[in-house]
């Protein structure tokens, strides 16, 4: 289930870092489901599911409770083995926390995650990021807080919709004026 929850490719040490199993416990499991075709190998301390369809029988059989419980679990081990390059895995962070129910978290790496990927110049990938956040986002209280946070997510979202999608398509306008109407309300 733990594995599932990574929803990719996983590492030893990641499995490890989320769980409170010992190594050895961890290694016998690990090693079943090797036995068992269920996981293979992936070069170094890499593994992963034979088949996506595994995973996701796995992942559904975990209560809601249980999923939101290891996706916070992943994303805090996450953050320690990446400590040094967050950006690299804020994409990854991002998800796990918002399937967490960490609405402030997934919000502050989703976008990191889009500001990476503008520096790659991906700004129709930066524009999913940033998305993904304003839904998030959306999710808080009406609030002045929220306003702030939610005008702060159009800035960024308008000038990657415009690189990508150009100024006569109708997100950009409704960006762009939902924008204005939250700069106005907050004064």
């Amino acid at each position: 289930g733990l594995a599932a929850v990574i929803g990719r490719p996983f590492t030893f040490g990641l499995l490890a870092k989320s769980t409170d199993w010992d190594e050895d416990s961890l290694s016998r499991a690990l090693e079943e489901l090797w036995q068992r075709r269920i996981i293979d190998g992936r070069g170094g301390d890499a593994y992963d599911y034979t088949h996506d369809l595994l995973r996701e029988v796995a992942y559904s059989e975990l209560s809601p409770i249980r999923r939101r419980s290891l996706h916070r679990r992943i994303a805090g081990s996450l953050e320690e083995l990446n400590a040094p390059d967050l950006e690299a895995v804020s994409g990854w962070l991002a998800a796990h926390y918002d399937a967490a129910g960490m609405a402030e978290q997934a919000i502050r790496y989703s976008k990191l995650a889009a500001s990476a990927a503008k520096q790659r110049f991906s700004d129709a990938e930066a524009a999913d990021f940033i998305r993904r956040a304003l839904r998030i986002c959306r999710d808080f209280p009406e609030t002045a807080k929220r306003d702030r946070e939610e005008l702060e997510l159009l800035i960024t979202l308008g000038p990657s919709l415009v690189t990508t999608d150009g100024y006569s398509m109708p997100e950009v306008g409704e960006t762009y004026a939902r924008g204005l109407l939250l700069s106005r309300r907050s004064g």
